[in-house]
């Protein structure tokens, strides 16, 4: 994940544990095969923050979001 984002390892690590730790997040699989699963507490966050990122594309892309 780190190389596909450009983030580095110990900032990706530590940005995941933080939303592991609110609830965000879960691990599941078994080591070695990990992967990250969105919780229904993190689906409602995403969901609620869609609307701005969105927006936010569209002010980048100099195309409005406004009919």
């Amino acid at each position: 994940m780190a190389e596909a984002t450009g983030v580095g390892l110990a900032d990706l690590s530590e940005k995941t544990a933080d939303l592991v730790a609110v609830g965000y997040v879960v691990w599941s699989g078994e080591p070695g095969n990990r992967v990250l699963r969105m919780t229904p507490a993190g689906r409602m966050v995403a969901l609620d923050l869609l609307p701005a990122v969105e927006a936010f594309l569209a002010e980048l892309s100099g195309v409005s979001s406004t009919p």
